[in-house]
């Protein structure tokens, strides 16, 4: 047999059993997410294809995205950085259930109780100030009720209730407090003149140039801004009561994938420990002792935070106007 004869067959039999690229969509768009899925090339040898997505599920719009002509899937992972997409993939179908052995590292309050998503802490919510404005300690905010003390009046700032992270936010509220407290407070936002800009990073802009001096808005986002040199501090609210929200991030398998194996493999590595640690500026905060977090039914969460933005929190809004 010639060379060329071996070289042909060894090439075949190599392609034949190559390892197939894991196909990860991702609404997470940062250098982190990138880094562990370049770290997860270099440990397996598996290629994976990250295809940078907006987490946008309104009118079908993402399921449409994720699927071929023939139904199947383009996506084996879809890494969500809101549960609102993962729980959108679970009602259309879209997803199948794993229960990854490396589960046990990470919160089970922050998962879908049959395996669909799995949550995995992600973001803290805080209270952003001004430090030039508040240059004395005790003038720190130290709960979301100082955004309704008249010394903040027409000074706090927040994004649109109606999505993203401040929906999840309010919804959170309206469990913790019950439903008349947290009418209560919003009708004091209400009073208070808070603004609503259009999202949590031109909260933080805004506070960081002495529009506002305080406002609610993501951790990542405000260190972000802090890493620009911004003049911003930020607290963890409510330590001495109910808590802070955090809002996790969500790993699905998607239903028909490409490589469902590789799949699995990779979800089970985000979920690893030592990764956990390293997913987000954070991560060290957030596994530590110094935060007190919400109670929080995550499961219930985003069907609540969507039924208030079609009543209570469309009127409230609506009347900002």
């Amino acid at each position: 047999m010639s060379v060329s004869c071996i070289a042909i067959g060894f090439l075949c039999f190599a392609h034949a059993y190559a390892v197939e690229p894991v196909v990860v969509y991702c609404s997470r768009k940062d250098d982190v997410a990138q880094s562990a899925a370049e770290r997860f090339e270099r440990e397996t040898g598996t290629v994976v294809k990250v295809v940078w997505v907006d987490s946008q599920t309104r009118n079908g719009e993402l399921p449409a995205r994720l699927a071929d002509d023939r139904g199947r899937s383009r996506a084996d992972v879809f890494w969500s950085s809101d549960l609102t997409t993962a729980i959108a993939l679970k009602s259309e179908g879209l997803s199948v259930p794993y229960e990854s052995p490396n589960e046990k590292d990470v919160p089970a309050s922050c998962s879908d109780p049959e395996h669909h998503w799995t949550g995995f802490p992600d973001e803290v919510r805080v209270i952003v100030y001004n430090k030039e404005v508040l240059g004395d300690p005790d003038d720190i905010p130290t709960s979301i009720f100082d955004m309704i003390n008249p010394r903040f009046n027409a000074k706090v700032c927040m994004a649109d209730p109606l999505s993203g992270t401040t929906a999840l936010h309010a919804a959170a509220l309206f469990q913790v407090l019950g439903e008349d407290m947290a009418e209560v407070f919003f009708s004091g936002l209400r009073t208070n003149k808070i603004a609503v800009v259009t999202s949590n990073r031109e909260v933080v802009d805004r506070v960081a140039a002495g529009e506002f001096t305080i406002g609610l808005t993501d951790s990542r986002d405000f260190e972000a801004a802090a890493k620009e040199g911004k003049p911003i501090g930020a607290v963890f609210p409510d330590q001495q009561s109910y808590g802070t929200l955090i809002v996790p991030s969500a790993l699905v398998l998607m239903a028909n994938g490409p490589n469902p194996e590789q799949g699995r493999r990779f979800i089970d590595f985000l979920l690893r420990s030592e990764i956990q640690k390293l997913l987000g500026p954070t991560r060290e905060t957030l596994t530590g002792s110094n935060i007190k977090p919400m109670e929080i039914d995550y499961v219930k969460l985003v069907a609540q935070a969507k039924e208030l933005s079609r009543g209570f929190l469309k009127e409230w809004v609506d009347k900002q106007k």
